[in-house]
């Protein structure tokens, strides 16, 4: 999983809902990983 930060100067470039789409997505990975028992999540941004 790749998280993508959009600056303000191309917000167009790789599209506001997929942005929206990948954060929904690693709230609910960090969200599963702490219910099965994990006890830190570390956010890499790439």
């Amino acid at each position: 999983m790749r998280l993508r930060q959009v600056t303000l100067e191309d917000p167009g470039r790789h599209g506001g809902v997929v942005v929206v789409v990948d954060v929904l997505r690693a709230f609910t990975v960090a969200a599963l990983a702490l219910h099965a028992g994990a006890r830190a999540i570390r956010c890499v941004r790439t």
